[in-house]
């Protein structure tokens, strides 16, 4: 995506060759692009505007005209080109603004996800999305007292903290990561555990990346190119990011990609190093029979207490606990056994093969189960756990990852989850194919989650594979 250098790149290499061209006609090919106003109205509002100057805040570029400003969002692919009006239309040229010169403005996005609005000249700082972002790196708002101040209470990774564009305007996920590898902090460090003098080095460090990387043209990788086919050299100058496998340059020790709030993150394990913080959560999820179980064995093992949902839930739908009538009168008395205790085999099949049955026993179940555990993790920090576990199967169905501060996914190929399934539960192909099927698949889990563990080969790999995770986690 482009980022706030690549946008200022973009008005740098635009401004001096539309300043004074005058728009004789607009075609529009795609009318998602355009909001605010019917593609129509929006070509004919810009007919006879004569085009003043450029300007741009975060990642969002103006167009300044006579009397109205264009306001632009490039998203994903979106880029602009110059060519002669003439010129036939190439492939995902979505806007055209024609010149009276007899030049034009070509706006080419693969996706389709860019945005242009119109509003009055001089208002574009008020537009709602705009009005609620937070200040550029290189203003004088911009400090580590101002990001303190907003991240004392902030429970989440710093990284997704600084990619909030409420909180700062135009830090993409490129420069985040030259950021904190900057400023020697850790992306899944939580903001509230930061010190003040951290949030001064991460507001320095910030505000050096961006002034280099404007400087340089933006940063060019994979399918991002300016306007005009300008390509920036900050890619350069990346210390982390796209690094993987690579030595640090500053301690010698091989950079790592993990992932943060779904985005691939860069760092040194060495020079960036986490603070856990006072009891913290991890939450544990993964497939039906991919070894949750077995991961829960090695924590404990580990010294490390765990709580699993499945043991919460089971112990609350007993006779007499709080789910027991809720769910009798949900499913009616045949889930009942001979004595008078819900028959969770049987239940499975009716919410492993009706959607909306299933639906119906999270909504009941959900709620008590976060519930417990939550009271449950709280009962750990009062003790003084440094790392608590929360096993949850639907840990992101159900939300509960907002209440983590790390995340872990196992993971096993479709191949050996399907056959522990069949062996474990004495159920068919087709059985198991459909409670498989009645989940989150297993590759989504794991691009949500901070962190993995494959659990597709032995006991020892699977070992090997947690003693990892767990150092990252203590780090």
């Amino acid at each position: 995506m482009p980022e706030l250098p690549e946008v200022e790149t973009i008005r740098r290499t635009l401004e001096p060759r539309l300043v004074g061209k005058t728009i004789a006609q607009v075609d529009v090919h795609c009318e998602r692009i355009i909001h605010g106003l019917e593609p129509a109205a929006f070509s004919a509002r810009l007919k006879g505007q004569t085009v003043a100057s450029l300007g741009r805040f975060g990642k969002y570029l103006f167009f300044v005209l006579d009397d109205i400003s264009l306001v632009s969002h490039l998203r994903m692919e979106g880029k602009y080109f110059l060519k002669p009006a003439v010129d036939p239309l190439a492939k995902h040229e979505h806007v055209v603004f024609r010149f009276t010169d007899g030049s034009s403005l070509r706006y080419h996005d693969t996706r389709k996800f860019g945005t242009m609005e119109l509003v009055p000249k001089g208002k574009e700082l008020r537009l709602k999305a705009i009005d609620a972002m937070g200040p550029e790196p290189a203003s004088a708002a911009f400090s580590g007292a101002y990001l303190a101040r907003r991240g004392n209470t902030a429970a989440r990774p710093v990284k997704a903290f600084l990619l909030d564009q409420t909180v700062v305007a135009g830090l993409g996920n490129i420069y985040v990561d030259e950021t904190l590898f900057r400023a020697l902090v850790h992306p899944m460090t939580l903001a509230k555990h930061l010190l003040r003098s951290e949030w001064d080095r991460i507001a320095v460090a910030a505000k050096q990346v961006i002034e280099r990387a404007v400087s340089d043209g933006g940063t060019t990788i994979r399918s991002y190119v300016s306007s005009l086919g300008v390509s920036g050299m900050f890619q350069t100058e990346l210390r982390v990011h796209m690094q993987k496998d690579k030595p640090c340059m500053m301690c010698g020790a091989t950079i790592v990609k993990t992932v943060v709030g779904g985005r691939g993150t860069y760092l040194c394990p060495h020079c960036q190093i986490q603070k856990p913080g006072k009891g913290l959560v991890v939450g544990l999820t993964g497939g039906i029979a991919s070894g949750k179980s077995a991961v829960q064995r090695l924590f404990r093992k580990a010294g490390y207490p765990v709580l699993d949902a499945d043991a919460v839930y089971k112990d609350l739908s007993k006779s007499g606990k709080v789910l027991y009538n809720d769910i009798v009168a949900a499913f009616g008395s045949g889930i009942q056994d001979a004595f008078g205790e819900i028959d969770r085999a049987v239940l499975a099949k009716i919410v492993f093969r009706d959607a909306a049955a299933r639906e119906r026993l999270n909504a009941i179940a959900h709620p008590a189960v976060r519930a417990a555990m939550l009271a449950w993790i709280e009962d750990q920090k009062r003790q003084g756990a440094e790392l608590v576990v929360a096993s949850v199967p639907l840990l992101f169905e159900a939300g509960f990852e907002t209440f983590c501060d790390a995340t872990v996914a196992i993971w096993c190929p479709p191949r050996i989850q399907l056959q522990r399934l069949m062996k474990r539960n004495g159920i068919t192909r087709e059985e198991a194919l459909r409670r498989i099927g009645a989940q989150m698949p297993l590759k989504e889990k794991c691009r949500k989650a901070t962190h993995q563990i494959d659990n597709a080969g032995t006991r020892r790999k699977l070992h090997e594979e947690f003693v990892t995770v767990l150092a990252i986690l203590r780090s």
